[in-house]
């Protein structure tokens, strides 16, 4: 079990650095919208709801984006609990004299399970809604 459990931590660290990048990638799809929207590209505007209506698109974007960056930054959240639930069942598994142990190991990767099912529903809402957002602009495959 140590050697499912330790790869499986292993694998959400590689999955919170991907939902590290979503989350800073989400955040400079909002920062372009808003200097792509501007009169001049090296000011940009305060908020979506300056974006005029020639750029509707983006404007449309970019009010679907602050979500997928929240329920990206919500998954990652839950990723590192998962991962802290799984460490602790590493260091129950060394402790395997101690009374009732087998307890605490089944109550730590229950509650690991549940961190992770919340982290995949996010990543599947933040998926959405960044897929979404590409979709009302010009290229991004909804035109």
């Amino acid at each position: 079990m140590r050697d499912r459990v330790q790869r499986v931590v292993t694998a959400l660290g590689e999955v919170s650095g991907d939902l590290a990048c979503a989350m800073s990638s989400t955040k400079a799809a909002e920062l372009l919208a808003l200097r792509g929207g501007s009169f001049h590209p090296s000011m940009r505007l305060l908020g979506n709801s300056q974006l005029g209506e020639r750029h509707l698109a983006e404007r449309n974007a970019g009010n679907k984006l602050p979500d997928a960056g929240k329920y990206a930054q919500d998954a990652y959240t839950s990723v590192c609990w998962c991962r802290s639930h799984l460490h602790t069942v590493l260091l129950l598994l060394e402790h395997k004299g101690v009374p009732d142990v087998n307890v605490f190991i089944d109550e730590e990767r229950i509650v690991a399970v549940g961190d992770l099912a919340d982290a995949i529903a996010r990543v599947e809402l933040s998926a959405g809604k960044a897929a979404s957002a590409r979709q009302d602009v010009p290229g991004g495959g909804g035109h």
